[in-house]
């Protein structure tokens, strides 16, 4: 984003609903998708990635479930 760049009000709310909408494919696709296992991977860490993504975190993805964030290499 460009040096000084701010969300609009209604950007940040689009980006709510997104991450509360895809949360539980986030942390359960496999059980979604009835498959063993599944990695959900998005262009950017997701901000609520590391409440169910890092070691010792109070709550967990599902079992089967990995999360990956990826960047274009430049």
């Amino acid at each position: 984003m460009p040096a000084g760049w701010e969300p609009t009000e209604e950007q940040v709310d689009a980006g709510l609903l997104h991450s509360e909408r895809a949360l539980p494919f986030t942390i359960n696709a496999a059980g979604i998708l009835g498959v063993p296992e599944a990695v959900v991977a998005y262009s950017r860490p997701a901000a609520q990635a590391k409440y169910f993504f890092t070691e010792g975190s109070a709550f967990h993805a599902f079992p089967g479930q990995a999360y990956i964030g990826l960047r274009v290499r430049e």
